[in-house]
């Protein structure tokens, strides 16, 4: 189904090419391509194609289904409530930091000691959000030891960093599955493609490399 989710990405115009300035990342990384994710939720059919594919994942899970979906805000909360609701199970969403007023909490809804939890994203690319969120969550009593995202940019290092925090993670499609689709449909060239590949193997080379080369501009705005 990797490919399938995919290509409905590119269906609804989520994936992004570098135009006249790259993208930036909440963790402040600077980018040639973004996959907007949190456009999914605008369309209902390729929205109940990829929660279908996520409740298929999460129902093969060892130990089976979690006691709570959790959500990362912002864009983890929607995917958590439909996830949730499919299941029939309780829901919680984590803050980026505690709010400063009102109870100060930084994880909204019920979370009982003990409850086992999947995290859910919309995509990944370092993994700093993901360790945050599940941290906050062990913190409050809860047990978490899987993050599910629909999207993973595949860098090997955020793997890494999660598997040394005791999470495996659990991607839908990943660039691997978007670069045949967008060279094959014409979306990218192939020199297009091969500087998104230059930089899925090393963000920082290719920003260092930014300003000595001229990019190809986004002929798919």
């Amino acid at each position: 189904m990797s490919a399938t989710i995919a290509q409905l990405l590119i269906d609804i115009r989520a994936v992004h090419y570098y135009d006249t300035e790259p993208f930036r990342f909440t963790s402040g990384v600077l980018s040639p391509v973004y996959v907007d994710c949190r456009k999914l939720i605008s369309f209902p059919k390729e929205r109940n194609i990829i929660i279908a594919t996520a409740l298929e994942t999460i129902s093969s899970m060892p130990g089976g289904l979690p006691d709570i979906i959790a959500g990362g805000e912002t864009a983890g909360i929607p995917y958590a409530a439909f996830i949730a609701d499919r299941l029939q199970l309780p829901m919680i969403y984590v803050r980026k930091k505690s709010k400063e007023f009102g109870r100060k909490f930084r994880i909204e809804g019920i979370l009982e000691k003990g409850a086992r939890v999947l995290l859910v994203e919309d995509l990944i690319f370092d993994s700093q959000s993901k360790l945050s969120f599940a941290q906050a969550i062990r913190d409050a009593g809860g047990v978490i030891d899987s993050t599910l995202v629909v999207f993973e940019y595949g860098q090997s290092h955020a793997r890494t960093q999660l598997a040394a925090a005791g999470l495996k993670l659990l991607s839908l499609a990943t660039w691997e599955d978007l670069l045949t689709l967008t060279v094959g449909s014409g979306l990218f060239s192939d020199s297009q493609a091969n500087i998104v590949r230059n930089f899925l193997a090393d963000p920082a080379g290719w920003l260092a490399k930014l300003d000595a080369v001229t990019l190809p501009r986004d002929e798919h705005p």
